[in-house]
């Protein structure tokens, strides 16, 4: 009998735990766009993560707009997190007008971010994504060469639509059951998606990635604050 009480004990304070470091949030509403920039966590540096908790989960969404899009035709964000382990999917579409989208356009292939002389530029895609794909943030999990976190724009041009994507960890059943658009690219293997001049940390590519050469010549990278390049991004007011 006292081993079935410890036995029961046991079993309660686990789900206990598992209850104070799970959470799990999804929505398809449009007017909960804000989510995205939503602080789920602490960060090293309060500047430093929009919405995410420390950088290396984040990104400062350089070509995402701020607000709900008028011509909103999309919106999914999902969250999952267990532990350390954060599983997210943002995905939302919208429509521009021809003059608007080919503004837009030509904004992305002009695109770059400039931190203490260097300039970045995403990676621009039309082999590996069902349509032209902007490419900012791309990670690898080393233990399988697999990406496991992406920041990309897609652009429809026949229909006009921006589709924007950011997922880390996620699971591709998540994506598919409710996104639209095929966002997936047609291979997870980072080394196939990511060009090889292309500087990198380590299997990870992103444009908030700035080298910084060392006093010994041995190459670093530094992230700036979001407060040091936010006034370079496409919509910066």
């Amino acid at each position: 009998m006292k081993k079935v009480i410890s036995l029961i004990i046991v079993i309660i304070i686990c789900f206990s735990l598992t209850s104070c470091v799970y959470s799990s949030y999804s929505t398809k509403d449009k007017k909960e766009f804000a989510k995205i920039y939503e602080t789920y966590a602490d960060s090293y540096d309060e500047e430093l993560a929009l919405g995410f908790g420390e950088y290396h989960y984040g990104s400062y969404f350089c070509a995402f707009p701020r607000e709900a899009p008028d011509e909103m035709t999309e919106y999914y964000f999902y969250h999952d997190s267990l532990f350390a382990w954060d599983e997210y999917v943002i995905y939302f579409v919208y429509h521009l007008e021809r003059d608007a989208f080919s503004d837009f356009s030509d904004k992305l292939k002009e695109f770059k971010i400039e931190y203490n002389g260097i300039f970045n530029s995403p990676v621009y895609d039309t082999t590996h994504f069902s349509l032209p794909t902007y490419i900012f943030t791309l990670s690898e999990t080393k233990s399988n060469g697999e990406y496991n976190r992406a920041e990309y724009v897609m652009l429809d041009e026949e229909n006009l639509n921006v589709i924007n994507v950011y997922t880390n960890y996620a699971r591709e059943s998540s994506i598919k059951e409710n996104c639209k658009y095929d966002i997936l690219p047609n291979s997870r293997l980072w080394k196939d998606l990511m060009p090889s001049n292309k500087t990198t940390v380590d299997g990870y590519f992103s444009v908030y990635n700035f080298s910084n050469a060392t006093e010994n010549g041995n190459d670093a990278y530094v992230i700036p604050k979001l407060s040091e390049i936010e006034n370079q991004f496409l919509f910066a007011n």
